[in-house]
């Protein structure tokens, strides 16, 4: 049996542990239970990290629940993070991994994470890796676990950074493929907000256990179609959620607002990975009522036009003609890890190499998003003709069209 999990593979395993068990915390969409009764249960003794217990509070999409179409994206990073690592747990103790630094890593891999997630790290560039290492030796809690489990902190870190490159290191964190982490967020994003049938056309959910295995020390694919499916749901929840114009907008404004805070020292690198969505609301409401008002509400913002320019020299030539409130925010490149490897044909060969138009049209998706966007408050008319002057000196830039 396995340790602290069970892994159902049917209805009747699902319903037969659930009822069996005092204290179940059923995980999806992994289809696995939790043992949470026992004191020695790894998952309840991460529980008990204020750094940890404090992902709860924080939304893994950010902003994203106060837009019109992703309303229901509200699900937090802890959540996230015990899908992550369950999945982990079941993978490490099928293949006689470290289990312990493989639950821990997932478990805490986010915890360098600011307020509202990527909505307000990205314009203060607090990367969640390049930060993990301080925000874990701030904790005490979490290094009195790694004691009490004799779990390297140099290890753990390597792990959740991307530097350890061994089996466990590709599941935890892969930077050219397919990791559990991206897996994870990426297909229950998706599920959350109702768009898996956009992509797939129906219901189906790509289940990395139907078809990871470790083949030469390497984490590969067995089924391609599976791997297909996934770089489709991942393009496409970049294309209309993580890209979404009215996402964007808010957390370009946010994101200048964050900026001000901590320019005067409200928040700063001592407090702001210990503060959570609230917290960080709250003194937003104090220093900008208006503005945070507009912010953590549904609506009040818009894109205003895409511009083929760097971000500074479309601030500046707006500011010149224009007194309107605006922000400019720079899209990027994403890629969709087409070097993933799967087994095909009894061969370990990068997705690209066996479906190279299919990896082409993904990456030219990505890279549709290379521009330079303004925003400004809804239906503010003088602000869309400054930027009707700006295409006119910089040229524009179409939208990303969608894959239905």
């Amino acid at each position: 049996m396995m340790k602290d999990i069970y892994f159902c593979k049917t209805d009747e395993e699902w319903l037969k542990h659930s009822e069996e068990l005092e204290y179940p915390i059923h995980v999806t969409p992994c289809s696995i239970i939790i043992d949470y009764d026992d004191d020695n249960c790894i998952y309840r003794q991460l529980d008990n990290i204020p750094a940890v217990a404090r992902l709860n509070h924080i939304k893994q999409l950010g902003i994203a629940n106060e837009c019109r179409n992703l309303a229901g994206s509200g699900q937090t990073r802890y959540i996230h993070s015990l899908i992550c690592a369950t999945k982990i747990d079941y993978l490490a103790q099928m293949n006689n991994l470290n289990r312990e630094l493989a639950v821990t890593a997932a478990m805490m891999h986010d915890m360098a994470t600011t307020p509202y997630s990527d909505s307000v790290s990205k314009k203060l560039k607090l990367g969640d890796e390049a930060n993990f290492e301080s925000v874990l030796n701030s904790s005490t809690g979490a290094l009195a676990f790694l004691d009490k489990h004799n779990i390297s902190k140099k290890e753990l870190c390597d792990l959740v950074t991307g530097k350890d490159k061994s089996v466990l290191g590709q599941l935890v964190s892969s930077k050219g493929s397919i990791d559990v982490d991206r897996w994870s967020y990426t297909i229950y994003d998706a599920q959350r907000i109702g768009k898996l049938s956009s992509v797939l056309g129906n219901p189906y959910c790509p289940d990395p256990f139907k078809s990871m295995k470790i083949i030469d020390n390497t984490v590969v694919f067995e089924d391609v179609n599976e791997v297909r499916k996934f770089l489709e749901t991942r393009v496409y929840m970049f294309e209309s959620v993580y890209r979404n114009d009215e996402l964007m907008a808010k957390e370009a404004f946010v994101g200048e607002l964050a900026k001000e805070m901590w320019e005067k020292g409200i928040i700063n690198k001592s407090n702001i990975f210990r503060l959570d969505d609230s917290q960080f609301e709250s003194l937003c409401h104090r220093y900008n009522e208006e503005l945070s008002a507009r912010i953590f509400h549904v609506g009040y913002f818009d894109s205003y036009g895409k511009l083929p320019a760097g971000e500074e020299e479309v601030r500046q030539f707006m500011a010149g003609i224009t007194d309107r409130p605006f922000v400019v925010k720079k899209g990027f490149s994403m890629n969709p890890a087409t070097d993933t490897p799967v087994l095909f044909k009894g061969k370990v060969k990068p997705y690209k190499e066996i479906d190279m138009p299919h990896s082409n049209s993904l990456q030219m998706r990505a890279d549709s998003f290379k521009y330079t966007a303004v925003y400004g408050f809804e239906e503010d008319s003088e602000l869309a003709k400054a930027v009707r002057k700006a295409e006119a000196k910089f040229g524009r830039v179409n939208a990303p069209t969608e894959t239905k």
